[in-house]
This record gives structure tokens, sequence and C-alpha cells, in this order.
């Protein structure tokens, strides 16, 4: 079911076919990273900065400094822009388009002049990390590893009630953040990375995987609520809406904040992270795992959610392998602290199609299901 929290009180929409009307004001946040590409001997050296609200595209990229005015010391560093990665890699080229692609995703080869300048697409996958059995995990945390494969091992600490009750949340801490409407290996520069559309955002994602876990008999809640009218803030208010769910419904003990992803080079072209998964395109998906590593994030339990992080990204990856980039494990909190099952996962880039992004909701909620079933099965 789809929840929208406007004005202090919680409007209830059921059943798969409900539509909720919602005002979406921008708020992007482009991480970009260093990537190695098989065209090219040399790779381009990417710098992470943030798009702030009311600012152009074109101004955001000039910038390089990191907004200070945040609500309180916990935001500024959790709402900071994930840093350049050395370890970061495009792999070779995804492979092309099946034809049983649908109609909405064939690629726009020729530019419209009239419409502007153009920038490149690049359409790839992105590895890299260090690998723990099956699993490729990235790091950042400023602090001494923990044991992946030990915590892999271990039993995450969420109980769930397969009865149809509220179990799983789903909301957006940055619900406008948007996709191209089409598939392409261009854009054009006046292209607006995010949207008041729900079905061109991450909102539409969130429907995917409602509806995937809907279909499991497992209970969920996608929140819609738009938190990101201003950039300075967003994750306070995304985490007092989560805190007011799992009061109303103390079943909830997995939580997922949905976002998508934004990797550009210093040449301006966009990185279009994609697979192909029986015979769609589908935009590859990064879970983020945080930690607290000076104790200043009230996070001292964040092993817990390492643990349900590494048991989705290991189901997901022998299912559906390359779909998943690898692990991103950072010292950050963003609302984790808020449940032992809360994560963070972002869905492919805004280069990707919205009709890649959904379809990798799709998958990625059947995999959610697979292992919420399993855990139900051991509790």
């Amino acid at each position: 079911m789809r929840l929208n929290k406007q004005k202090g009180k919680l409007v209830l929409l059921r059943g798969a076919g409900s539509v909720a009307a919602i005002l979406l004001i921008c708020c992007f946040v482009v991480r970009v990273i260093p990537f190695a590409r098989a065209e090219s001997a040399n790779a381009a050296l990417l710098s992470a900065r943030l798009v702030l609200p009311g600012e152009s595209e074109s101004a955001a990229d000039a910038a390089s400094s990191l907004p200070e005015d945040s609500d309180s010391a916990f935001e500024e560093k959790a709402e900071s822009a994930i840093l350049p990665d050395p370890e970061a890699q495009l792999g070779e080229p995804a492979a092309s388009e099946s034809e049983t692609s649908s109609a909405d995703s064939q690629p726009e080869t020729q530019p419209d002049p009239e419409k502007g300048k153009t920038y490149p697409i690049i359409e790839t996958v992105v590895g890299g990390g260090t690998q723990y059995g099956n699993l490729f995990i990235k790091t950042d945390s400023g602090m001494e590893l923990p044991d992946f494969t030990e915590e892999l091992a271990s039993d995450p600490d969420v109980s769930v009630a397969v009865d149809g009750s509220p179990t799983v949340l789903l909301y957006h801490t940055h619900t406008s953040e948007a996709y191209m409407e089409s598939d392409s290996t261009f854009y054009y520069e006046s292209m607006k990375s995010r949207s008041d559309d729900p079905s061109r955002t991450v909102v539409a994602v969130g429907d995917a995987i409602a509806k995937a876990l809907e279909e499991a008999g497992i209970g969920v809640i996608h929140d819609t609520t738009v938190h990101d009218t201003t950039y300075t803030g967003s994750y306070a208010r995304s985490e007092q809406t989560v805190r007011e769910y799992m009061e109303k419904y103390p079943g909830i003990e997995i939580t997922i904040d949905i976002h998508r992803d934004g990797l550009e080079t210093a040449d301006q072209e966009k990185m279009k992270p994609t697979v192909e998964i029986d015979g769609n395109k589908a935009a590859q998906i990064m879970i983020m795992s945080g930690c607290d590593a000076d104790g200043s994030l009230n996070f001292s339990d964040w092993k817990y959610n390492l643990r349900f992080a590494l048991q989705i990204q290991n189901r997901m990856t022998a299912r559906y392998g390359e779909l998943m980039r690898p692990l991103y494990f950072c010292d950050r909190n963003y609302n984790m602290h808020l449940s032992h099952g809360s994560i963070l996962v972002e869905f492919g880039t805004d280069a990707n199609a919205v009709s890649e992004a959904v379809y990798s909701g799709t998958l990625f909620g059947k995999g959610l299901a697979e292992e919420i079933l399993a855990l139900a099965d051991e509790s």
C-alpha cells in the first residue's frame, strides 16, 4: 500500500492501482567517482559535489564545497557527498538491448539541434571493490574494517511476521530524484535530473518493489512524502516520517530509503550502469551500509544493519549477478540507526531510463521477498 504523509495526517491509499498525487520539489545529489573505460587507457578523475535546491545544474557542477548550514552535526555528516572512491571501476560497456525490451526504452539516437547542446551517455557495468566470497564490497569508513565474511555468516537481528501486517517501510529522502524518460545515448544540456512527476522518479521504483512484496504476501507500506523541498534537513524530515510509521505499526522492522545515483565525468559524460536480465535492460543497484567510526552518529549497533545488507547483497548476487554493484560500506548514518533492518539502496543513475530502474525495482522486490520469507522461517 502507498502512503503519503501531508500536513501531519497519514492518508492511506490501498491497492496496486492507487495513485497518489503529490508535489515533488527538487533536491538532487550527484556523486561522481573515478572510472576506467575500456575504450581509453587513461581514467578520468572525477570530483564529488552536491546540487543544492535552487541552484542550476551548471552552477553546481562548478562548485566544490559542501553546505555548512545543516541543522545538526549529525546531519552535516550524514548529508555530505560521498568522496571519490579510488577503488571505483567501470567495466566493459553493457550488452546491447534485446529486441524483447519495451518500446519506450529504445535509444533516441538522433539529437534535435533545436533542443540545444548534447553530451554522451555511456552505458557500462560498474564493478570493482574487494571480493569476499561471492560478494564485492567498496569501503570508505575511516576505521578498521569488520570481518565481512564473519558478518555475512551471522544472523540479522530482524524478526518478521508474514501475516499481511506491515513489516517493510519503503520511503524516499530525496523523493524528486528522476530518470530519463526513455533509453538514450545522449542527454541535452538543459536536462533536469529532478521531477515533480512520480512516474519518472524513485517513487516509481518504490511502487515496483512494493508490488513484488505484496505479491509474495508481505505487508509493505510505500511512503511517498516529499522530504526534499530543501536539501538541508531532508534526512531529518524523512527520519521523522519513519519514526511515525514505526510507532503506528510496531511490526515494521525493515526500512528502505530508495534513491538513485548520479555518475558524471569531468567531460560531462553521464554514466549509465546497466545490465541485461532475462532479455531486458536493468539499472544496476547499489546497497549502502553505514557505520559509526568515531561514535558521533548514534549508530553503535551498525553491525546488525551490515549483516542484513550483506544477506540481501548475497541473495541478489546469487540470483542476478552483476545487477548488483559492489556493496558500499561507509562512515555514514543515513537513518540506518532507526532499526536493525534499515538500509539505503540506489537504483541506477539519472542517465538510466525510468523503465530500467523500475524493472530493477521489481527484481529487487522479488529478491527482498525471498530474504524476508527465509528470515520468517528461521524466526
